[in-house]
């Protein structure tokens, strides 16, 4: 990978972890930082929280959008 490309790429997880911390709610960013962080899946979230499974996707697509829209 060249250096350009290294640098794109820690410029925009530099982004995401911004928008992940300033962006989304405390249940948001549990939900995305248990799925794609720790590897969870969406049952398993649900169980945690004690929230429907519905409602953790539901979750994580909202939050991946707004997310998007702060760092694009």
């Amino acid at each position: 990978m060249s250096s350009t490309n290294l640098k794109e790429r820690k410029k925009m997880k530099s982004k995401m972890y911004y928008a992940l911390e300033n962006y989304l709610t405390d249940k948001q960013r549990k939900i995305i930082t248990m799925y794609y962080i720790e590897g969870k899946n969406m049952i398993e979230i649900s169980q945690v929280l004690g929230v429907n499974k519905s409602y953790v996707s539901r979750c994580i697509k909202t939050s991946i959008e707004k997310m998007k829209k702060k760092i694009a």
